[in-house]
């Protein structure tokens, strides 16, 4: 019967761990395609305001230049919204990967200090950065032999 439970909490581990990795590499992926989507907006946005520039030391051409910023407008627009689209899944990433940390957590005070010490640094609250990682902060690591 004990065996039995046993086997079950290390179904439900294995798990969560399989859920924890494709949900950790889409937070990820979530950043990263942020960080490029506002470098590209950046980069039509210089292009637009030098054309605009350029336009307007040619000649007099307001449909023109009236033209560029709308569609710079639309850029600014279509990555507001995709930046705020993130942040919503973001929560709802960070939101399964604390539930699958705090499963871990549950069974060993020792891992439930390291991810209390990890998130109290990612929420800003250690404003030092020496003392951001757990184990710079004098936890021993959960699994140290």
């Amino acid at each position: 019967m004990k065996s039995e439970a046993s086997s079950e909490n290390e179904k439900s581990a294995e798990f969560m761990l399989k859920e924890y990795g494709p949900l950790y590499t889409l937070m990820a992926g979530e950043s990263s395609q942020a960080e490029q989507r506002v470098n590209f907006f950046l980069t039509i946005a210089s292009g637009a305001i030098g054309a605009v520039i350029v336009l307007s030391q040619i000649s007099n051409i307001n449909a023109a230049t009236q033209g560029v910023l709308v569609v710079l407008l639309l850029f600014g627009l279509t990555t507001l919204n995709r930046l705020n689209v993130r942040v919503v899944h973001q929560r709802a990433y960070s939101r399964l990967l604390n539930e699958i940390q705090n499963y871990f957590a549950a069974g060993d005070p020792r891992i439930a200090d390291y991810f209390n010490v990890r998130r109290k640094c990612l929420n800003g609250r250690k404003a030092n950065s020496e003392y951001c990682h757990p184990l710079s902060a004098g936890l021993e690591a959960p699994f140290q032999s």
